[in-house]
Formats: structure tokens, C-alpha cells, sequence
């Protein structure tokens, strides 16, 4: 490569570096910095270090020995499938990653193509190497380190490669004359037919072989597994994707070290034939670099989630728009269009028909002899989202005064009291956490019904867990106090976001796109740490609310506890909450009152 670019790339990357530098000159990137560091060590540095001389869990794919084959094969079909996709719909616009000013620097310097095309893919290697560093320490020990890295490196640079070298293709076959652009379009999609079909023949054939699903699952699970695996390794199909199986070998090849050797070797054979397709590609590639450079600088410019509505949601009205009203209502209805442009009422009968359509295909395969344990899966599902995101919804959700805040200069003479503002900036984020929450009841309730559906009668005793609490009435007594308590909880915690964003709008990430870096990552963690302190100090109350109503209940009137008491006491637990978010939206709303735009207290962007 040109020694006058790499010295450019070596400037840059000390730029970005020194630019980051001098930031940490603010006492809060200085302080961000140090926890994000620390974070860091914690969370990765020292379990690496921690497995030194021993073999660490995550040092490669530990399963049974009949299924890590038929999972080899799996992947590699993926793969396949992975590949011809992007063939199907990569773009015929060959997007390198230059910025304006190097597409203007460079294409007029006295440099080849062949040398401008390097630059571009190596200016990316920094990016693919922090990515391959990250996945390696998280999926192997210290003493695999260096082998499961180099082979990380190989597979995204493998990814990077074929993307950009099949825009560079079809941009190649747009400038070629029709008769023989055709000829190799047919000569690709004849191949593709081909092999699909041969694919789909022999897939087809495994799965004929293998009987009805009552025999495939009448000896069980592992038994189904094994019998499928053993299916699919007996026809063409590992010969169809040998390439495949190869590019997969390294990571999923087996304890042979054959195997993965040839896997490597062939990994980065293709890495570097794809180097040499993409830098003698022939295609014209200035325009679209040029076109992807302004969007790319135009982006911070633009709110991103306008930018991915399509044509057909900014055709639809979501709701009908009255002349008059109340603001508080269009306040709430602003935010909501930040997340999308599908109405309430169209996303509610899509979800119900969905959650209803999945709790009928779990009663068919219950019945087609499924192990019950399976409506686990769905119903674990479910559970984490009612009991995740109500407490962290503060931090999952951000189309509330955190977004406003960076157009405080028209929101600000808005005709509203601040506490009322402060209100209903709560109500789009809440109404998705709703949603959310709502999902999570359908498949608890949906995975909880599906077995009565086909043909046992008892949840809990299909489960092998006590009928109190897997049967469909002690289900819906426990979704119903998740809920209660759960949206009152969720008010909290995006109350608590809003207000810090008032209080410490430097601190508190304010837009719908999220700072990087180590800096931002430290003070990421540190408003995490206040959130979570907020949350835990406002479940003081509630917590002593229930603790007195069962004393009532349980220990002065001698009522026996039933199912059916969590609502109740999640009523009591959620009364304080709502108390408490009242306060906070109070406090937010003197805040707002007291709100000068003209103080430089918003400079979140560096």
C-alpha cells in the first residue's frame, strides 16, 4: 500500500485519539473515563486474566457429541442461506466508508484505484479488530485467545469483504451492455437455482426419512435430535456445503484439531481471494461513496427515526388529528410518533392475533408429542419482560423530555405549566412499556394455556411444578400483580430519567442516539448506578406497604394466603409508587419553570 496514505490513516487514528484526549480535560469525561476503564476491567479484563492456566468454559462450543455435528451442519446451512441473501439484496451502490473531504483529497492525488480501494477497506480495520478483540475475550480464555481472535478477525473481515465485493459486482454489471449483463446475471442465478434445489431435494429427503413427528418425538427429545442429525448426515447435504462447513469449521468443527486447522487455513484463503475480488473491481464506486459521505455528515443533523420511516407509514395517518385539544395529548401523541407511525389500534390486534396464533402452535405441538417443559421457553420469555422493564424502562425508552430538551428553545414558551409538560412527556414511554409488559402477559398466559388446549389438563402437573402455581387461574393472579405494580414502577423510572435530565442534562444523554466511547460508557454506568439507587430508595414504601398488609392479613386476622392476594397487595405497593411519581413530575415541573434556554446547559455533543 501507498506509505503517504498509510501515514493519513496513522494521523487520523492519533487525531480521533488526541481529540478524545483533550475531552478528558471536563471533569465529568475525566470521571467517565476512570469508571468506564474500570467497568471494563470488571466486566472483561478480569476473567480473561482469570483463566490463566485453565481451561475456561467459553475456550470453545462444549456439547453432547451426537449434536455438535448436526449444529456444524445447522450453521453452515445458515451460512449458505446468509450468503445468497446478500446476493439477493445487497445494494448495487458500493458504499466505502470515505468521509467528503477524503473522497475530494484523494481521487484527484496521484494514486491507482487499486490503492484507493486499500485505503478504504484498511481505514475499517480498527473498527473489525476492536470488534474481533471484544468477541474473542468474551468467548474464550487467555489460553485460546490469540487463535480465537485471528479467526473472529478472519470472519468479519470476510463479511466486510463479500458485502462491498457484491455491490461492486452488480454496480459492474449496470455499466456493462445489456447483452452481457445478462448473461452474467443469468449465469449467477442459474447457479443459485440450482443449488437451492439440489439443497432443498436433499433437505426434503432427510426430513421424509425421518417418519411423522409422533415416532420422530416418541423416544423423547435427544432422541429426535440425534435421529435428526443422523438424517441430515446421511444425504448430500454436508457435500453441498462443504465450503460452508468449512468457513464454520474453525468455531464449530469438533475437539479435532484436522479439522479446525483446515477450516483456518481455508478461512483465510477467502479472506484474502475476497481482498483481491474487491481491490481489481472495475466498477465505478465515486458517486455512491460520495452519496453515502453526505448522508453520513447530514445524519447528525436529522432525526434518524424520521429517516427510517418509509414512504408508505409517512403516507398513513395513525390516528385522526382534532383542531383543538388539550396539549398535554399532543405532547404524548409527538413522542409516540418518534417510535413509529402504526396506530395503537392496528399494533393491538396484530399483537393479540399473534400471541393467539403462538399459543395454538404450541397446543398442536403438545399434542404432536412435544415435551410440556417446552412451554417454558415462551413463558420464561414473558416473564422477563414483565418483571425487566418496568424497573430499567427509564433507561430502555427515550422519546420523552430527553428528546425535547435538545429543542428546548420551541418547547419552552409552550403555553403549559411545567409539572403538567413534565406529565405528559411520562406518557409515550409508559404507553410502550405497556405494550411491552402486555406481551409479556400474552405468552405467559398464552404457553400456560396451550396445554390444557392439548389435552392435559393440568399445567402444573405436565410442568412438574406444584398446579398452584402453573395452572391458568394462579397465572393470571400473578400477571395481574406484575401489571398493577409494574406500570406504577415503570412511572418511576422514567420519572426519575426526566428529572435528572432537567437537574443534570450533561450527565443524563439527551436525543435518540447514544454517545460512544470509554468516557461515555463510564458515565453510562454511572447514571445506571443512580438509577438503580433511585429505584431501590423509591421500593422502600411499597416494600413496607405490603409487609404491613400481609402482617394484617396473615398474622392479626389469620387469613390463609392465597393466589389471588398478589393483586391486592400489588395494589397497595403501587399506590405509593404513583405518590412518588406525582412528586417527582412536581419537582421535574419546578424545574422546567426555572428552565433559562439561553445557558449553555445542554452541551451533551462533543
Amino acid at each position: 500500500m501507498n506509505r503517504a496514505l498509510l501515514e493519513l490513516l496513522g494521523r487520523s487514528l492519533r487525531g480521533r485519539i488526541l481529540r478524545r484526549a483533550r475531552l478528558l480535560k471536563q471533569p465529568k469525561q475525566l470521571l467517565g473515563f476512570v469508571v468506564g476503564l474500570a467497568y471494563f476491567g470488571w466486566v472483561m479484563v478480569r476473567p480473561f486474566l482469570g483463566s490463566l492456566g485453565k481451561r475456561s468454559w467459553r475456550a470453545g462450543v462444549h456439547l453432547p457429541p451426537g449434536l455438535l455435528p448436526s449444529l456444524h451442519l445447522l450453521a453452515a446451512l445458515a451460512v449458505a442461506l446468509l450468503t445468497s441473501l446478500i446476493w439477493l439484496l445487497a445494494s448495487s451502490k458500493p458504499a466505502l466508508r470515505l468521509t467528503e473531504t477524503e473522497i475530494h483529497l484523494l481521487l484527484p492525488a496521484p494514486l491507482s484505484r487499486r490503492q484507493v480501494l486499500e485505503y478504504a477497506l484498511l481505514k475499517q480495520q480498527p473498527g473489525i479488530l476492536l470488534g474481533a478483540l471484544v468477541t474473542s475475550i468474551y468467548s474464550a480464555g487467555l489460553a485460546h485467545f490469540l487463535p480465537r481472535l485471528a479467526i473472529v478477525w478472519a470472519l468479519l473481515t470476510l463479511v466486510d469483504l463479500h458485502l462491498k465485493g457484491v455491490s461492486l459486482w452488480k454496480a459492474r454489471m449496470k455499466e456493462l451492455p445489456a447483452a452481457a449483463a445478462l448473461r452474467w446475471r443469468s449465469l449467477a442465478a442459474g447457479f443459485a437455482v440450482v443449488y437451492w434445489t439440489a439443497t432443498a431435494i436433499a433437505l426434503w429427503n432427510a426430513l421424509t426419512s425421518l417418519g411423522s413427528l409422533e415416532s420422530l418425538f416418541g423416544g423423547g427429545f435427544e432422541a429426535a435430535v440425534s435421529s435428526l442429525a443422523g438424517a441430515l448426515r446421511a444425504g448430500p447435504l454436508p457435500a453441498l456445503l462443504t465450503p460452508f462447513l468449512l468457513i464454520t469449521a474453525p468455531v464449530l468443527g469438533g475437539p479435532g484439531l484436522s479439522s479446525r486447522l483446515a477450516g483456518g487455513l481455508f478461512l483465510f484463503a477467502l479472506v484474502a481471494a475476497h481482498y483481491e475480488w474487491v481491490v481489481r473491481a472495475n466498477a465505478r464506486f465515486e458517486e455512491a461513496a460520495l452519496d453515502r459521505a453526505r448522508r453520513q455528515a447530514a445524519h447528525a443533523e436529522r432525526r434518524r427515526r424520521f429517516d427510517l420511516s418509509s414512504a408508505r407509514a409517512r403516507r398513513r395517518q395513525p390516528f385522526p388529528l382534532p383542531p383543538a385539544g388539550r396539549p398535554e395529548i399532543a405532547i404524548w401523541w409527538k413522542n409516540l410518533m418518534l417510535g413509529g407511525r402504526r396506530s395503537l389500534r392496528s399494533g393491538a390486534l396484530w399483537t393479540v392475533a399473534v400471541l393467539a396464533l403462538l399459543t395454538a402452535g404450541f397446543a398442536v405441538l403438545f399434542r404432536l408429542g412435544t415435551p410440556p417443559w417446552v412451554a417454558w421457553l415462551p413463558a420464561s420469555t414473558g416473564l422477563f419482560l414483565l418483571g425487566f422493564a418496568p424497573p430499567f424502562a427509564g433507561m430502555l425508552r427515550r422519546n420523552d423530555l430527553r428528546f425535547d430538551l435538545l429543542q428546548v428553545e420551541i418547547l419552552r414558551p409552550w403555553p403549559i405549566p411545567g409539572w403538567r409538560l413534565v406529565a405528559a412527556e411520562l406518557l409515550a414511554p409508559a404507553t410502550a412499556v405497556l405494550w411491552t409488559t402486555l406481551v409479556g402477559a400474552g405468552l405467559v398466559l398464552g404457553s400456560v394455556a396451550s396445554l390444557p388446549l392439548a389435552g392435559l389438563a393440568e399445567g402444573g402437573e405436565a410442568l412438574h411444578v406444584p398446579a398452584a402455581v402453573a395452572s391458568a387461574p394462579a397465572a393470571l393472579a400473578f400477571v395481574a400483580a406484575l401489571l398493577l405494580a409494574g406500570m406504577p414502577l415503570a412511572l418511576v423510572s422514567i420519572a426519575l430519567q426526566n428529572v435528572a435530565a432537567l437537574l443534570l442534562p450533561g450527565w443524563v444523554p439527551l436525543g435518540m442516539d447514544r454517545r460512544r466511547g470509554p468516557a461515555a460508557m463510564g458515565q453510562h454506568v454511572l447514571v445506571g448506578l443512580a438509577q438503580l439507587l433511585g429505584m431501590a430508595v423509591a421500593a422502600i414504601l411499597p416494600a413496607l406497604a405490603v409487609l404491613a398488609a400481609a402482617t394484617i392479613f396473615h398474622l392479626l386476622l389469620g387469613i390463609p394466603f392465597t393466589v389471588w392476594e398478589l393483586p391486592l397487595f400489588a395494589l397497595v405497593a403501587a399506590f405509593p409508587l404513583l405518590v412518588e411519581t406525582a412528586l417527582l413530575v412536581r419537582a421535574g415541573g419546578a424545574l422546567w419553570d426555572r428552565l433559562d434556554p439561553s445557558m449553555e446547559i445542554l452541551a451533551t455533543r462533543e
